[in-house]
């Protein structure tokens, strides 16, 4: 059987804790985790872990991965896994400028991350969160 309950808490843009449960039924050994990046032509990379948890590293910020969770026994994996897709965060934008220019206006500067990694849009917000759009 696989294992179950599969959670992942991601760090930051580099790292995400994964932790599950062993299978209910069945004997196992070891576990095999495939983590196959979604958003970038990567390599898959196969990780055998005896725990049930495990800090994945060295992730692009920004991007997706799926998850794939085998349980192993006898150096034979399970046909069946758990599987589940997550994204790290991105990078935050540098050299942040902001201008004032009068009552009603101001004019926001930035830089895009570095390394860039992945990203759509950019949110900018004001406090007090009352204020008046324009």
């Amino acid at each position: 059987d696989p294992p179950a309950n599969l959670s992942i808490q991601v760090k930051d843009g580099k790292a995400a804790k994964v932790n599950w449960d062993p299978p209910s039924t069945g004997q196992h050994s070891s576990f095999k985790l495939k983590l196959i990046p979604l958003s970038e032509n990567k390599n898959v990379r196969n990780i055998v872990i005896r725990e049930t948890t495990s800090t994945l590293r060295d992730l692009t910020p920004g991007a997706t991965y799926e998850i794939q969770l085998y349980s192993v026994y006898e150096n034979k994996e399970s046909q069946l896994y758990i599987s589940t897709n997550f994204t790290t965060q991105p990078n935050t934008p540098g050299r942040f400028i902001v201008w004032f220019r009068n009552e009603t206006t101001l004019l926001v500067l930035w830089q895009p991350p570095f390394p860039a990694g992945f990203y759509t849009d950019y949110k900018v917000s004001i406090d007090p969160e009352d204020a008046n759009v324009s």
